[in-house]
């Protein structure tokens, strides 16, 4: 019994010592394979998880990609319509000073090249184009108005480069055939029997650049005394500078139909830029009032700065020396006096509208508040009052009409000038080959405190003046 005891202990020790081991080995086993298992789950995640977040990168950057491009286009756009804008602008603007093809770079024909290029379907360039047939088939004409053949044709070989196969250069072609034929079938004078020498025509720009304005850059720290509304407002871009050295002037007025006054005027140009002009002036002045008892004599020095050609002033300084002869009870009297005064522009608001580039139908309106300063004494403000004062451009005469040098045509601007005790109404003509007002005709109305008034009639004419080369 105690063997059989002692057998059946030992064989369930080494049962459970078995079993314990296989407990163990299985449970070695779940355990590897469970720790297996959550490595390879865990792999296939951080796999999982690198493709998912490479694709949201990839389609990030995709989306970011197409932002930018699209950004891109529009800004690609935006600067293609500015610079085809800028590139009308200026077409136009040479189109208007017959700068059609020529000079090199700076032409119309080039500036609607470059717009087609940018925009092939530009209805504004194409129309540009036909523009520029149409002066070369004007200035055409009018070369064989004046039997200048060669000239003609000529002119038409540009419109043909500019519209090749056009039907109004091929009319206008058959016209002047036409009209040779004829002039040669006429009786010959001997005038007529002269050739016409071979020429090459030169661009009408080249004929007519001293038409053009002269434009300037602005520089406004040279003219302190110019508010900076007038270097900043659209109404005043786009003046032309002052085209000569010096310029003289005549001047006459009429007083109540009965008193004189002329004057001889000189303006010399001291600087300039693309706003403004400073002036040197010296006037030589008589009056007489038309009865034989009061006249006088005055020279006046002086300096200011003016505007628009001398529309606007905004500032003005002189000093008068005046030499008066008056005639009381059958006494001669004379006597003599020096004045100075200072004239500020000290605001100038309610601007409407723009003169320049000078066309017909253009019109300018503004008020102004100035600051009058006589013999040392204090200032004394002088603020708008009335209408706004106003200018329209109304027509073009030819410049030889205002002066035989004058090759150039001359704008006309009406004006007028209204207060409550002053009305002033005239025509400016306008010179762009000088930069300056070459003819002023007008008539005034002062209404004194006593009631009394003082009618004016006034011409100002140029005389002389010296050309920048």
């Amino acid at each position: 019994e105690a063997e059989e005891a002692a057998r059946l202990a030992e064989a369930e020790r080494v049962w459970e010592a078995e079993e314990a081991a296989r407990l163990a080995e299985a449970e070695r086993v779940r355990e590897a394979e469970e720790a297996a298992r959550l490595a390879e789950a865990e792999r296939v995640r951080k796999v999982e998880e690198a493709a998912r977040l490479a694709e949201a990168e990839r389609a990030r950057k995709m989306e970011e990609a197409e932002r930018l491009a699209e950004a891109e286009q529009v800004r690609a756009a935006a600067a293609a319509a500015a610079t085809v804008g800028g590139l009308l602008a200026d077409a136009r603007a040479h189109i208007e000073a017959l700068r059609l093809t020529n000079p090199p770079g700076r032409n119309a024909y080039d500036n609607l090249r470059s717009v087609l290029e940018i925009d092939p379907d530009n209805d504004d360039a194409r129309a540009g184009l036909d523009a520029i047939v149409e002066q070369y088939l004007r200035l055409s004409s009018n070369e064989a108005e004046k039997r200048r053949f060669d000239r003609a044709s000529a002119y038409l070989d540009r419109a043909e480069s500019v519209r090749p196969g056009s039907e109004s250069v091929a009319s206008a072609r058959q016209s002047i055939a036409e009209l040779r034929a004829a002039s040669e079938r006429e009786p010959l004078t001997v005038a007529k029997a002269k050739v016409e020498p071979a020429i090459t025509v030169p661009e009408p720009a080249a004929e007519l650049e001293r038409c053009a304005p002269r434009r300037l850059p602005p520089r406004p720290a040279n003219f302190p005394g110019v508010l900076s509304i007038i270097y900043s407002h659209p109404a005043f871009d786009n003046a032309p500078a002052p085209k000569v050295r010096w310029a003289e002037y005549a001047y006459t007025s009429v007083i109540n139909d009965r008193a004189t006054e002329r004057s001889v005027s000189r303006y010399d140009i001291v600087d300039s830029d693309a706003v403004a002009s400073r002036v040197r002036k010296h006037h030589e002045l008589s009056f007489d009032n038309g009865a034989g008892s009061y006249s006088f004599t005055e020279a006046t020095t002086g300096l200011h700065i003016q505007v628009l050609g001398g529309i606007l002033t905004p500032f003005d300084e002189l000093q008068s020396k005046r030499a008066i002869r008056q005639v009381k009870d059958g006494v001669t009297e004379s006597s003599n006096t020096v004045r100075e005064t200072r004239t500020t522009l000290v605001r100038l608001y309610d601007i409407d509208g723009g003169l320049f580039p000078l066309r017909v139908g253009n019109a300018l309106s503004f008020r102004d508040d100035l600051r009058v300063e006589a013999d040392g004494g204090g200032p004394t403000a002088v603020p708008h009052q009335g209408a706004p004062t106003r200018y329209e451009v109304s027509g073009v005469v030819p410049g030889s009409e205002i002066d035989s040098r004058l090759a150039c045509r001359v704008f006309v601007l009406d004006y007028a000038i209204e207060r409550p005790d002053y009305r002033n109404r005239g025509k400016l003509y306008f010179s762009e080959e000088l930069g300056l007002i070459a003819k002023q005709v007008g008539d005034s109305v002062s209404t004194l405190g006593d009631g009394r008034s003082i009618a004016r009639h006034y011409e100002r004419k140029l005389i002389d003046f010296e050309p920048i080369n």
